[in-house]
C-alpha cells in the first residue's frame, strides 16, 4: 500500500482555504452540491473535522444550518459505535492516498433513522500529492437484503420485517420470535446496533412515510397519518414534532406542498 504525506489541520477557515481552494470561491459551487437531495456530500480535514457539508448532510444530521456543523467531528454527531469505523476508514483513505468505494454502513436518514447507505470517499490531495482531506458522497442503498450482515441475522431479520410492514401493526413481542431471542436480549441488542429501540424505530420508519407524503402528494394530514398507521391524529403531531422539531403541516408548507 502506497503511502501519501499528510499536511497539518487548522483552523475551519484555513481548512476551508487549502483543502477545498478555488472551488470555494465558484459563485455556484455550493449551489450545485445542494441541489443533490439524494446525496450527502462532506468534506473533513485529516483530523476529522467536518468543514463542508450540502444540505442533505446537514439535515441528515438533524441541524440547523453549516454553523452547526463546521469544526465538529463524527465522535460529536453520531453514535459510538458507529464512529470508529468511519474513522478507520478514514485513515485508510488517508495513509494510501487511495479512494474507499461501495461502503456499505449504517448512517441517519433525515428522520434520524438509522438505515442502509453507500458511501464513497476520496483523498483530498494539494498540488505536491499530500493528502490534505477526505471528501466523500452517502447515498440511500436501497438494495440492503440478506447479504448484508449486521452481523446478527436475527436482528436483521426483525428490521427487515419492519422496514417491509411498518404501516400495520407490529407487536415488539413477534419481532422477538422473529429474531429468535428473549424480548430483553433482542431489544438490547437492537438497541446497540440501530441507536434506537425497536418501537422508535418503527415510530421513525413511519415518519419517513410521512414526510415523503407530505413532500410529494396533496393527501391529507389524517389520511398521511392513518397510512403511516399511527394511533390517531395528536399523537402523529406530537411524534412529528419531537422528530422532525416542526408539526406536520409546517413541513408541508417548507417543502412547498398545498
Amino acid at each position: 500500500m502506497s503511502s501519501k504525506k499528510s499536511a497539518p489541520s487548522g483552523t475551519i477557515a484555513e481548512l476551508q482555504r487549502r483543502v477545498c481552494g478555488r472551488l470555494f470561491l465558484q459563485q455556484h459551487f455550493r449551489q450545485l452540491l445542494d441541489t443533490l437531495e439524494s446525496a450527502s456530500i462532506f468534506i473533513k480535514s485529516l483530523d476529522g473535522k467536518l468543514i463542508f457539508g450540502n444540505n442533505s448532510l446537514i439535515r441528515r444530521l438533524g441541524l440547523r444550518d453549516e454553523t452547526d456543523l463546521l469544526g465538529r467531528t463524527d465522535s460529536d454527531l453520531l453514535p459510538p459505535h458507529l464512529v470508529e469505523k468511519y474513522r478507520q476508514d478514514d485513515l485508510e483513505v488517508i495513509r494510501s492516498g487511495r479512494p474507499k468505494l461501495n461502503l456499505i454502513e449504517l448512517f441517519k436518514n433525515e428522520q434520524g433513522l438509522l438505515q442502509w447507505f453507500i458511501t464513497h470517499k476520496y483523498p483530498v490531495l494539494d498540488r505536491n500529492g499530500h493528502v490534505i482531506g477526505i471528501m466523500g458522497c452517502i447515498q440511500e442503498y436501497w438494495k440492503m437484503n440478506s447479504a448484508i450482515s449486521t452481523g446478527d441475522p436475527g436482528i436483521l431479520a426483525a428490521a427487515e420485517h419492519i422496514q417491509k410492514n411498518y404501516r400495520n401493526p407490529i407487536a415488539i413481542e413477534a419481532l422477538s420470535r422473529l429474531s429468535g431471542m428473549s424480548m430483553r436480549q433482542f431489544e438490547r441488542k437492537f438497541k446497540i446496533l440501530f441507536d434506537a429501540s425497536p418501537r422508535e424505530y418503527i415510530i421513525r420508519y413511519r415518519l419517513r412515510y410521512a414526510c415523503e407524503a407530505l413532500r410529494n402528494t396533496r393527501k391529507s394530514i389524517a389520511k398521511i397519518c392513518a397510512e403511516a398507521s399511527f394511533y390517531d391524529q395528536s399523537s402523529f403531531t406530537r411524534q412529528f414534532k419531537k422528530y422532525m422539531n416542526l408539526t406536520p403541516l409546517k413541513y408541508r408548507k417548507s417543502a412547498f406542498v398545498g
